[in-house]
C-alpha cells in the first residue's frame, strides 16, 4: 500500500507500520528499550534515559550512520554496537551544554544487508558528571529502515508465493543428506540414584496419575481443546521411558493409547480428533492451533511409541501424513495460532523409518520462511523479537529445530547457516542467566537483552525444552563443540528440574524473583513438551561415535553399546553436583582400541586432569573434550575431579532497581543459586553488602545440607540451588554491592 509517497506494510497482527525512505530518522521512529522519557523542550526535543542497560536501536541500509544528540554535565558513557559487534565506548560528558553533536559515526559498511546501530546506557561516568544520561535527538543515514515493517513486508511477499504455489524449493533428487557425527543412544542407558533418576521417577508417577483420569489430567484442563497433544504427551512420556527399560505400566499406556488412535482414525487417514472445519480451516483463534501444535506433538508421541516397538505407530503416522500432505489446507498452514509449531512435523517424519520425501517437500513449500532464515543467518536479534507471523516468542525455536533437521535431510547450506545464526542470537539476547527463556508469549514485547524477571510470563518451560532440542541436534552434528552440551546441562539443572515438584507435576514458568509458580496437571504445553523431555534424560549423558564414546554430562549411570561388533559397558559413579569426584569403569570382553572423550565443562575453573588406572593420562582445558584414545581392557578406570567454583554474573536486563543498584546472579558451576531471606533492600530486593567478586567468600556451608550456604554477616540469608526452591520467597538476582 502506498499513499503520498509513504510506504506501508501490514503485519500479521493487522497493524500498519511506516516504512521510512530517505533522510533524517527522528527519535519517534527509533526502537527504545527500557524507560526512556520524551523531553520536548530541552536540547531541541529528544529521548533520554539514565537507567543502566536501557538501549535504543536504529536500522538502516547503506555505508554510513550517525548518532546525533547532546553532551552535558549530567551525561555519562554509552556502549555502541553495529550489527551486534562492539564498536566503542562513548563519553558524552561535557562541562558545558553542547547540542546537535555527532556522538558516533560509522562509515564503510556493506550495502548487502540491513544494519543495526545499538546504543546501551551505562551508569559509568566522568568523575565530574552529575548523572549518567544518554539522549537521542536524531539519527542520520542514507536509507533508514523500519525493521518491523521491513521484515513484515518480506514475510507478506513470501507468503504470497506460498499461497499461490510459486515458492521455489529444493527437489528430492538434489538432496545430499548429512549424517550425525555421533548419536545419542536410543536405548542401553541406565540412570543410577541421583538427581536425574529422581526426575525420571517423578515423571513416571505423574504419567500414572494422569492415566488414571479419563481426561489424562486433573479436571478438563486443555484436554478437549488440544486432544491430539494430550495423547502425544502421554505417549512421549511413557514411550521414551520404555527406551531405558521395560515397565508394564508405561507399556500399558502406550498400547492403550495407540489402540484408541487406531480405532478413531478415519479411513482416509485423518486422525479425527475434531472436525476439519474447526481446526484445519481456521486461520485465527484458539482452534487454529490444532492444525500445527496438536499435530506435531501427536507426531512426537507416536514416533516415540514406534521406537519402543509398538507395531501400529508408524502405520498410523504414515496414514495421517499421507492425508495431510494431500490436504487442501497447506497454503494456509502458516496462518493461525502458534504457526511455528507446524515446522518440525515434516522433518521429524522424513528422518523416521515411516518417512517419505513428500513429508519434507510439504515443509519446503508451505512452511520454510527464507526471509526469516536470511535474517537469522545475519544474526539480527530483532528477527526474533519482531518475528512478524503471529506472536514472537520462544516457540520460534521450533523453526530452528526444524531447520536443523532439514539440513540433515537435504544438506542445504541455508538451513545450517540459519540454525547457527539463531543459536548466537538466542543465546546472547533471549536467554536468562541460568538458562530460562527470556522471550515469552504474553506480557511482551521482549526486545533483545531485555531479560525481564518481574513479568509473570518469563521462563516458559517450553522454550528450554526447544532449546535442548536445538542443542541436541547441534551436539550430534558437532560432538566436539562443548558449548552445545553446556547449554543442555544448564537447561536441565536450572529449568527442567526446577519445573517439577515432588509429585511430578510441572510448572509453566521458571520465575527468577519472588515466588515460583504453582505446578499443574492440566495438559498445558509445558507439560506436553516437558514430560517427553524428562523421559529422554538418559540420552543426553553420552553420545556414541564410530570410534568410541563421548561423555557429555556427569550423572551416575551405566551405558551399554556395541563397538566394532562387540559389547562394551561404561559405569559412571558420581554424586555431582553435590560433590565433584567422577569415576568410570570400562567393561569389555575383548581388549579394544576406543576413543573415550570426556567433556571438560566451560564453567571449569581451570584444567582438568584425568587419570587412567590411577596414573595421570591427559589434561583438558575448559570448554573442550579430552580424548582418551587407547586400548581399553576389562576393569580399566577413569577418574577426575571437576574443577568447580562460584561465579557471579551481573544482571544487564531492563528490570533495573531504581538508583542503578547492581544485581548479580550466583552460579556454582552450571547450577543457578537462589537467595532466601528477608527482601529488605532497596525497593524490596534483597541486598548482600559485599563486592561481587567477594560474594563467594561470605558463603558458609550448612552442615548436612549439600549446596546450601549461609551468608556471613547477613543473618537469615542463605543460598540454595534454584531447582530446590518450593513455596519460599527468593531471588536469583539480589543487589550485590558494598
Amino acid at each position: 500500500m502506498s499513499a503520498e509517497g509513504v510506504d506501508l506494510a501490514k503485519t500479521n497482527h493487522r497493524e500498519w507500520i511506516l516504512v521510512m525512505s530517505m533522510g533524517l530518522f527522528k527519535h519517534e521512529k527509533v526502537l527504545y528499550f527500557g524507560n526512556w522519557e520524551s523531553v520536548a523542550e530541552d536540547f531541541g526535543g529528544c529521548h533520554r534515559s539514565n537507567t543502566q542497560y536501557n538501549a535504543f536501536e536504529f536500522s538502516f541500509r547503506g555505508p554510513t550512520v550517525q548518532w546525533i544528540g547532546s553532551k552535558a554535565s549530567n551525561h555519562g558513557v554509552a556502549d555502541v554496537y553495529i550489527d551486534g559487534e562492539f564498536q566503542q565506548t562513548v563519553d558524552n560528558y561535557s562541562p558545558e551544554l553542547l547540542t546537535n553533536v555527532v556522538k558516533f559515526e560509522k562509515t564503510g559498511l556493506s550495502d548487502d544487508r540491513i544494519h543495526t546501530l545499538r546504543v546501551v546506557v551505562k551508569k559509568d561516568r566522568h568523575p565530574d558528571a552529575t548523572d549518567c544520561y544518554q539522549d537521542v535527538t536524531s539519527l542520520q543515514s542514507i536509507t533508514p529502515v523500519s525493521y518491523p515493517a521491513e521484515i513484515a513486508s518480506a514475510m507478506t511477499t513470501e507468503y504470497a508465493q506460498i499461497q499461490n504455489g510459486t515458492k521455489p524449493y529444493l527437489p528430492p533428487e538434489a538432496w545430499a543428506p548429512v549424517a550425525y557425527a555421533a548419536n545419542f543412544p536410543e536405548s542401553g542407558v541406565e540412570l543410577r540414584p541421583g538427581v536425574f533418576l529422581t526426575l525420571l521417577n517423578r515423571n513416571v508417577d505423574y504419567l500414572n496419575h494422569c492415566f488414571a483420569s479419563p481426561t489424562f489430567c486433573d479436571g478438563l484442563g486443555w484436554s478437549s481443546w488440544l486432544p491430539a497433544s494430550n495423547h502425544g504427551r502421554m505417549l512421549a512420556g511413557a514411550a521414551n521411558t520404555l527406551r531405558w527399560g521395560e515397565r508394564a505400566d508405561m507399556r500399558r499406556i502406550v498400547d492403550t493409547l495407540i489402540a484408541s488412535i487406531k480405532n478413531q482414525m478415519r479411513d482416509d487417514g485423518y486422525y479425527n480428533y475434531y472436525p476439519e472445519d474447526d481446526s484445519y480451516t481456521q486461520t485465527a483463534g484458539l482452534n487454529s492451533e490444532r492444525k500445527n501444535y496438536d499435530r506435531v506433538f501427536w507426531t512426537r508421541g507416536l514416533l516415540a511409541a514406534a521406537m519402543v516397538g509398538n507395531p501400529d505407530a508408524h502405520g498410523l503416522l504414515r496414514r495421517m501424513y499421507d492425508w495431510f500432505n494431500a490436504s487442501p489446507y497447506l497454503p494456509n498452514m502458516l496462518l493461525g495460532g502458534n504457526a511455528t509449531n507446524g515446522l518440525p512435523g515434516g522433518p521429524l517424519m522424513v528422518l523416521s523409518p515411516a518417512g517419505k520425501d513428500s513429508d519434507l517437500v510439504v515443509t519446503e513449500r508451505y512452511y520454510d520462511q527464507d526471509y526469516w532464515m536470511h535474517e537469522l543467518a545475519n544474526r539480527e536479534p530483532l528477527c526474533l523479537s519482531h518475528y512478524p507471523d503471529e506472536r514472537p516468542h520462544c516457540y520460534d525455536l521450533l523453526g530452528i529445530e526444524a531447520f536443523a533437521d532439514e539440513y540433515r535431510a537435504t544438506g542445504a547450506q541455508k538451513y545450517i547457516d540459519a540454525v547457527e545464526g539463531a543459536w548466537d542470537i538466542y543465546r546472547e539476547n533471549y536467554k536468562h542467566v541460568g538458562g530460562a527463556t527470556a522471550i515469552c508469549e504474553a506480557d511482551g514485547p521482549y526486545p533483545p537483552k531485555s531479560y525481564y524477571i518481574t513479568t509473570g510470563h518469563t521462563g516458559e518451560l517450553c522454550g528450554s525444552v526447544f532449546w535442548v532440542n536445538v542443542n541436541s541436534r547441534l551436539l550430534q552434528l558437532y560432538p566436539t563443540e562443548e558449548k552445545y552440551a553446556a547449554e543442555i546441562e544448564e537447561a536441565l539443572y536450572n529449568v527442567v528440574m526446577a519445573a517439577q515438584d515432588s509429585r511430578g507435576y510441572i510448572r509453566y514458568h521458571a520465575r527468577l524473583h519472588g515466588n515460583k509458580q504453582e505446578t499443574g496437571c492440566q495438559n498445558t504445553c509445558c507439560e506436553v513438551s516437558g514430560s517427553g523431555l524428562i523421559a529422554r534424560l538418559p540420552e543426553y549423558v553420552y553420545s556414541i561415535a564410530p570410534d568410541g564414546l563421548y561423555v557429555n554430562l556427569f550423572a551416575p549411570s551405566v551405558i551399554k553399546w556395541e563397538q566394532g561388533g562387540s559389547a562394551v559397558k561404561l559405569t559412571t559413579t558420581t554424586d555431582f553436583p553435590f560433590s565433584t569426584g567422577v569415576s568410570m569403569e570400562v567393561s569389555t570382553a575383548t581388549a579394544r582400541r576406543m576413543n573415550l572423550r570426556v567433556r571438560v565443562p566451560s564453567w571449569a575453573t581451570g584444567p582438568m586432569v584425568i587419570k587412567v588406572n590411577d596414573a595421570d593420562f591427559a589434561s583438558g582445558t575448559p570448554g573442550s573434550y579430552v580424548s582418551l584414545d587407547r586400548v581399553w581392557s576389562e576393569g580399566d578406570t577413569i577418574r577426575f575431579t571437576l574443577p568447580i567454583g562460584f561465579t557471579t554474573v551481573k544482571y544487564t536486563g531492563l528490570d533495573q532497581v531504581e538508583g542503578n543498584h547492581d544485581r548479580y546472579a550466583l552460579l556454582y558451576g552450571p547450577v543457578l543459586m537462589a537467595l532466601q531471606g528477608d527482601p529488605g533492600g532497596p525497593l524490596g530486593v534483597a541486598r548482600v553488602a559485599v563486592a561481587p567478586d567477594s560474594l563467594p567468600d561470605l558463603l558458609v556451608p550448612m552442615e548436612g545440607s549439600p549446596l546450601e550456604f549461609e551468608v556471613a554477616g547477613h543473618p537469615g540469608y542463605k543460598y540454595v540451588p534454584y531447582w530446590t526452591i518450593g513455596a519460599e520467597p527468593f531471588t536469583c538476582f539480589p543487589i550485590v554491592e558494598p
